[in-house]
């Protein structure tokens, strides 16, 4: 192959080019998987299609997927990508997505849940966390021991980190933290949080820093009620509330005032993994379209036999394929330090790109089937919080 290649993307303002120059002189493209990847790949297809049923029902329940994380669990998955040093896999980031986009097909929920624990926590603690840091907690979040969360949003601070409210002071040989956080994953079931705070406000988004805390040892923290939500049911999302919570000295994750780099590259890193889980619902999505376009019959035959549905399920099935390889292409560079921005983005933007067209026909082609829900799209409920228990889980995964 040639050392560099071209990619195009729709978007805005018609097709943007961009040019990637990432190979050496002598270098070649392969798309062959290693047997380690593959064999991985395979152990996450056979695990979802072990709990597909359980997932299914657990989401429409809404209730957390605890069995399905606990076998995921033993199977290695949530620390595939750490390093063994600290109960990880140890296996590169492209191995991780290819597990993702299998797993997602079956429990997006239960997906959704590891990836906050394997990307955005642990992967951050074991890039900007002290020897001391991570020998405390990427052990137990690299199996499965424990559940993490990661708190940076808030109701007036979302993409605007200039707005955040929660901050942190310096008071005797530690911290106190106020503020709450909102849209947080197994913010409710969570052991460790990695959460974002205002420690100087008079620097603004300059003057954030990230801290790593024990929940189960914090007492001053509560929790909302689950987010009503339309998918992602398993995966609960609450508001957390930190009153005047003191931590340890050693909570600082990174520098001081340095939080942001930390919570941003923690997302960068993460929404490669998340496109990953995109195109497994894509797949999954597919899968369920084809399935229901063979059995469905209109005027005597299947209505995958007429043309105009065979368009949509082709066209799903080629933006699915380019959404896998644009994710796997962003894995690959940062498995080789290299920058992966533009490509982890494109597989999660908005129609036409995929993989969000092809759930979208897949909905159409299920018509009213795949929109039952009667629930109101603003719909909201306040229910007191309920203070955490200080006392430390005893049972893996929660």
């Amino acid at each position: 192959m040639s050392s560099g290649f071209l990619l195009t993307a729709p978007g805005k303002n018609g097709i943007i080019a961009l040019a990637y120059y990432h190979f050496r002189r002598k270098a070649n493209m392969d798309f062959t998987l290693s047997a380690e990847q593959k064999a991985v790949q395979e152990k996450a297809r056979r695990m979802a299609r072990e709990v597909k049923e359980d997932a299914v029902r657990l989401d429409r329940q809404g209730r957390f997927p605890q069995q399905i994380l606990e076998l995921w669990a033993k199977e290695g998955m949530f620390g595939l990508a750490l390093p063994r040093d600290y109960g990880g896999g140890g296996y590169d980031y492209v191995t991780y997505v290819l597990a993702q986009m299998e797993l997602a097909q079956a429990c997006p929920s239960s997906a959704l849940v590891l990836h906050v624990n394997h990307s955005l926590v642990g992967l951050a603690v074991n890039q900007f966390g002290t020897a001391e840091q991570k020998r405390r907690f990427l052990p137990q979040v690299a199996k499965g021991e424990v559940f993490a969360c990661f708190a940076l949003t808030e109701p007036e601070a979302g993409s605007d980190p200039a707005r955040l409210k929660t901050s942190a002071r310096a008071e005797g040989a530690g911290w106190v933290l106020s503020g709450h956080k909102n849209f947080v994953t197994s913010g409710n079931l969570a052991r460790f949080a990695l959460v974002a705070a205002l420690t100087d406000p008079n620097l603004g988004s300059k003057g954030i820093s990230a801290f790593i805390i024990d929940l189960a040892q914090t007492p001053e923290v509560t929790w909302g009620p689950p987010e009503a939500k339309l998918g992602l049911r398993g995966a609960e999302s609450v508001s957390l509330y930190f009153d005047q919570a003191r931590l340890p000295a050693n909570s600082l994750l990174g520098d001081m005032n340095q939080g942001l780099k930390v919570m941003l590259a923690a997302l960068d890193g993460a929404r490669v993994g998340s496109a990953a889980i995109a195109v497994g619902i894509g797949r999954g999505v597919l899968a369920e379209s084809l399935a229901y376009g063979r059995r469905r019959e209109q005027f005597g035959q299947a209505i995958a036999q007429f043309q105009a549905t065979q368009w949509k399920l082709a066209d799903m099935g080629c933006d699915l394929e380019a959404a896998a390889l644009l994710t796997l292409k962003a894995a690959w560079l940062r498995d080789q330090n290299l920058p992966y921005s533009a490509p982890r983005l494109w597989p999660k933007s908005s129609p036409p790109m995929p993989p969000c067209t092809p759930p979208w026909k897949g909905c159409k082609s299920w018509e009213a089937t795949a929109t039952s829900r009667t629930t109101p799209w603003n719909a909201t409920s306040e229910t007191p919080k309920r203070a955490r228990s200080t006392k430390a889980p005893t049972k893996s995964c929660g």
